[in-house]
């Protein structure tokens, strides 16, 4: 079972051969339909109320981590974590990496929100890849088997009762849904 990669971020030059908002590197076998649909899917969008320009302490505390499973119109299953940069390459604030795992064939033989903490996903770009002036290699495909190693799954962490603070963190949130309208991410 593989899983084929999409990372979508504003970058100095991707697989466009331009710079901007676009796909940074995918996996050979993703469609060019299939990535049009990953990137609407995937788009982060920062609740409204944090800072337009913030610093990485910022960031870190406050920008929550968009995760999302969806099926494509293909057929093909996906998940998406997106994480929020702030400056890009060029300086310029809102600025997001959007990581898609799409399997190849089937289902996920797990629960997907299992899969939120692999270490698979790409939450930043390391020694200034995304201002690189050539495009990336292609992004290989990942054997299933290796999102589990040396990891502990999401799951077995929701079941421990340290954290218990989690649950109700979550419950708050979809609670005040009704009242302050804020989505639930």
């Amino acid at each position: 079972m593989k899983l084929l990669q999409a990372i979508y971020t504003s970058c100095r030059v991707g697989v466009s051969g331009s710079s901007g908002f676009q796909f940074w590197s995918v996996s050979e076998g993703i469609t060019e339909a299939e990535l049009q649909e990953i990137m609407v899917l995937g788009k982060y969008s920062p609740p409204s109320d944090l800072p337009s320009q913030p610093n990485r302490e910022e960031i870190s505390a406050s920008f929550p981590i968009n995760y999302a499973y969806f099926r494509l119109n293909s057929g093909r299953v996906a998940i998406n974590r997106s994480v929020y940069l702030g400056k890009d390459y060029s300086g310029r604030f809102g600025n997001y990496l959007a990581h898609t795992l799409v399997l190849d064939s089937g289902n996920f033989p797990c629960y997907p929100i299992s899969l939120m903490q692999a270490a698979n996903f790409k939450n930043q770009f390391l020694n200034g890849e995304d201002q690189a002036d050539n495009p990336p290699a292609t992004l290989p495909a990942i054997d299933f088997s290796q999102l589990f190693q040396n990891e502990t799954s999401l799951s077995d962490d929701f079941v421990k009762a340290e954290k218990e603070a989690v649950y109700e963190a979550v419950l708050e949130a979809i609670l005040k849904y009704g009242a302050e309208k804020r989505p639930v991410i």
